[in-house]
């Protein structure tokens, strides 16, 4: 049998003399023919289109089965010619043996009906997998089934490349990549405070387990998602050097030139057009994007978040002023997370830099008040940043009309630090310490963190998590378990997230994300979450919160349904 090491998975008028009327009929008949002509070629053109789109369900149906193969038999091949068996099909199990009780096919209508077939798995000379599925449409004559359309779909996996990502912004939804393609789950639409399609998957229907992005038809079809960034009610992905966006968008803040919402993906326009995008961001109700070095910024601009000296929404990228940046200045990484903040900071040359409101010092340049920080504004480097170059970046909280509640971490040399609010500790100061601060201060080191390199930072509305030698730690607020070490206490310094079984026991941390009031981390190529989940935003099928890691089981590839 052929094996492969899993590294992430993460699956249609009258005349009255008889010359005339002659004339007129025969004109008529002309017109009438070319109507019906013209019908019959619009009726055909719509049934190629909507069986050329079930063939192409079909055969993407084939590619979530082939991975959930894979995860159920230690990431080997155990089907196809190369293991003397047949392909797998929708009727067999995953040794291409024909299962009794499995659908004959997956849609049939009496008229049409669909199938797939994944036969072996190829290998690139680059490492990469290749699953390929077939899908089949046949009509349905006398019983008998004749092929009417075929469609193929390539699915390729970069097992030593994938990156699972997770991003777990906003109070209400997350999304992550699962083997580069994009799913997410938690609140999607909500009556008054319309949510609009955030979940992406063309539909305002919220959702405690995990859907499938729309990306097989649309912007993304046949795209590789490298990143996604999650802000309040809308998530962008970036793919292939291009960002795509979607939820609301009452600020612009999707970036196609509207302000309508969008529950499907859609290009980010303007300013872009033509550069390759190596990095996203979003925060409240703006985006940004990295192209060619350089950070465009779209949305609502209210407190300066957009960061172009304005107070002006923008619809599409635009460009941020260089008053502090400079105009040679290279930007590397933008901040993570943001649900609700009014914030944006990102990484250039080194150098951490914040915009937007500044009411709890979270600009970190010394200064404090109510007066908005309109472009990106150098943190301070000359206390505990002295000297140190910033690696990982990330900002979150909230502006609720009478103060901010927005705090900053970054890593530099191995170690965290923080500045903006600190009511509840989240700054990791000491025991105890609830002390807010306008400039960064190092993060407590001589407990849990005591001699560890930390490698990132993810903050939530009022806590933080950090990775540090393959073990996730958190601090601040705990009330809905979101420090994750099976308490709800709210603790002041670095702790490290618990480790019991299930959950993280035994297993290494590669990867975090935050937001609201959660953690999540991805071990041993799982996803596992803690904290909030009121609306299903840890993805265990559930609405209950969780004071320790909880696997996001449908994070797995599984058995598929044939939603189709």
């Amino acid at each position: 049998m052929i094996t492969f090491k899993y590294h992430h998975i993460k699956q249609t008028q009258q005349g009255f003399i008889l010359p005339i009327v002659l004339l007129v009929s025969i004109g008529l008949m002309v017109i009438a023919l070319s109507l019906v002509q013209t019908t019959s070629s619009i009726s055909d053109s719509i049934s190629d289109q909507y069986l050329s789109r079930i063939a192409n369900e079909a055969a993407e149906a084939g590619t979530v089965y082939a991975n959930f193969c894979l995860g159920s038999n230690s990431f080997t091949q155990t089907w196809g010619p190369l293991n003397s068996k047949p392909s797998l099909t929708q009727e067999t199990d995953c040794n291409g043996t024909v299962v009794a009780s499995a659908p004959d096919f997956l849609l049939t209508n009496g008229a049409y009906r669909s199938k797939f077939q994944v036969s072996d798995l190829e290998v690139r000379d680059d490492g990469a997998i290749i699953i390929s599925s077939v899908g089949t449409v046949e009509q349905v004559i006398g019983g008998t089934g004749t092929t009417r359309y075929t469609a193929s779909r390539k699915q390729v996996v970069k097992w030593k490349q994938y990156k699972a990502s997770v991003s777990a912004s906003g109070t209400s939804k997350t999304c992550a990549i699962i083997t580069n393609e994009l799913y997410c789950w938690g609140k999607n639409s909500n009556g008054a405070e319309d949510f609009s399609g955030q979940l992406g998957d063309g539909t305002t229907t919220d959702s405690l387990v995990p859907v499938k992005v729309t990306q097989a038809v649309g912007v993304l079809a046949g795209k590789v998602v490298d990143d996604v960034a999650s802000a309040q009610f809308h998530n962008c992905a970036l793919a292939e050097g291009k960002v795509y966006c979607w939820g609301k968008n009452t600020s612009g803040q999707l970036g196609n030139g509207t302000t309508t919402d969008s529950s499907v993906p859609v290009e980010v326009q303007g300013a872009l057009a033509g550069k390759t995008v190596t990095g996203i961001g979003a925060s409240g109700n703006t985006s940004c994007a990295i192209a060619l070095g350089k950070i465009y910024c779209w949305g609502r601009n209210s407190k300066g978040t957009v960061g172009d000296n304005t107070t002006t929404d923008r619809s599409t990228p635009t460009l941020v002023d260089t008053t502090s940046l400079g105009g040679s200045y290279t930007a590397s990484s933008l901040s993570t997370s943001g649900s609700r903040s009014y914030n944006m900071c990102a990484i250039a040359s080194g150098k951490a830099y914040c915009w937007g409101n500044n009411e709890a010092g979270q600009i970190g340049n010394g200064t404090t008040g109510a007066t908005n920080v309109l472009f990106p504004t150098k943190v301070t480097d000359t206390g505990v940043l002295s000297g140190k170059t910033v690696t990982s970046i990330s900002q979150d909280g909230y502006f609720n009309g009478t103060g901010a509640y927005t705090h900053v971490c970054a890593v530099a040399s191995g170690a965290v630090y923080c500045w903006g609010d600190n009511i509840y500790g989240q700054l990791g100061r000491a025991a105890g310490n609830t002390t807010d601060s306008n400039v960064p201060v190092a993060v407590y080191a001589s407990g849990a963190l005591s001699g560890k390199t930390v490698q990132d930072v993810v903050v939530g509305l009022r806590h933080t998590c950090a990775l540090a030698n393959s073990k996730a730690y958190c601090w601040g607020l705990g009330t809905s378990g979101q420090v994750g070490d099976n308490t709800n206490t709210t603790r002041y310094v670095p702790t490290a997230v618990y480790e019991g079984t299930p959950g993280l026991s035994g297993k290494t941390v590669t990867a975090i994300g935050g937001g609201s009031n959660r953690g999540c981390a991805l071990a041993d190529y799982l996803a596992y979450c803690w904290g909030l989940n009121s609306d299903g935003q840890i993805g265990d099928g559930t609405t209950t919160n969780r004071t320790v890691p909880t696997e996001s089981i449908f994070l797995r590839p599984k058995a598929p349904a044939f939603i189709f």
